[in-house]
């Protein structure tokens, strides 16, 4: 009886995190040029913080265009949670079509066949050109405040400003923080999580000389997987802190105020390691 009670307290706090992904009654037909509506949905225990994968455009593969994405609030379901985010894509190739499974921690959904009939793209409108009388004017008057201020700049017995210090790497991040701190009272969830994943996108670009900014998040990811510099802590703080910012970024997610410092803290936690070591 000790041993069955302790594989219960094993394995109930697993079962009870548990999350399932499926599409929501997807349509199996389509046609070239029709919009088609997908909705995909993620249940989850009350109070998980699991969110659903992102459809990209790397995985439509040229087969659809993706038109807009976006989150509908989220629904209690006795103890779970009804999370969905809403798909509305092009069908560009007729015949039979499959979405790929989406995967993620939490679970996977299975591929979707779609049945495309022929139709019709919708032609792209030409733009009106634009014209306008040219006056040489404006472009004399910056000239003229161009030279007035080289001379004003360079005129005898003027001391030239000298240039602050350049900041390391990790002196940057530490300034950009403290100043988007500053900003939380007054700025809105999305602007600041999705002002926290430049800042350490910027960071780890000079000091691991990674281009993070040109890259996909999952690119961006595989690429530091083999860094032997961070911890399995940091990838981890990584992956989960660059794959909420996804979400605000692409399914339009307005995070609260709660998920914002939390937000802020798993950037802190990222640091301290780097803080010890002063890189």
């Amino acid at each position: 009886m000790k041993i069955m009670g302790l594989l219960l307290c094993f394995f109930l706090p697993s079962l009870a995190g548990a999350a399932s992904l499926n599409w929501v009654a997807p349509a199996r037909t389509a046609q070239v040029g029709q919009p088609l509506n997908l909705t995909l949905e993620l249940l989850r225990p009350e109070g998980a913080s699991a969110l659903p994968p992102l459809l990209t455009e790397r995985q439509l593969a040229g087969r659809f265009l993706l038109l807009s994405s976006g989150q509908k609030p989220t629904k209690k379901i006795g103890s779970e949670e009804s999370l969905q985010v809403e798909y509305r894509l092009l069908p560009l190739k007729e015949g039979a079509q499959i979405l790929p499974s989406l995967n993620s921690a939490w679970g996977k959904t299975d591929p979707l066949k779609l049945k495309v009939a022929p139709g019709k793209l919708p032609q792209p409108q030409k733009p009106q050109p634009l014209s306008a009388p040219w006056s040489p004017w404006p472009l004399l008057g910056a000239l003229l405040l161009f030279l007035g201020f080289a001379f004003w700049r360079l005129r005898p017995g003027k001391k030239l400003a000298t240039l602050p210090p350049r900041l390391s790497p990790l002196e940057q991040l530490q300034a950009d923080l403290e100043q988007l701190r500053s900003q939380l009272p007054q700025a809105s969830g999305e602007w600041i999580v999705r002002r926290l994943s430049w800042i350490l996108r910027q960071y780890l670009t000079e000091i691991k000389n990674i281009p993070a900014l040109a890259h996909s998040t999952e690119e961006f990811l595989n690429s530091i997987q083999t860094l032997p510099s961070l911890t399995t802590e940091q990838l981890g703080l990584l992956a989960g802190f660059f794959s909420f910012a996804d979400q605000v970024k692409f399914a339009k997610t307005q995070p609260d105020p709660g998920q914002t410092q939390e937000a802020f803290n798993t950037i802190r936690r990222f640091i301290t390691p780097q803080e010890a070591h002063g890189i």
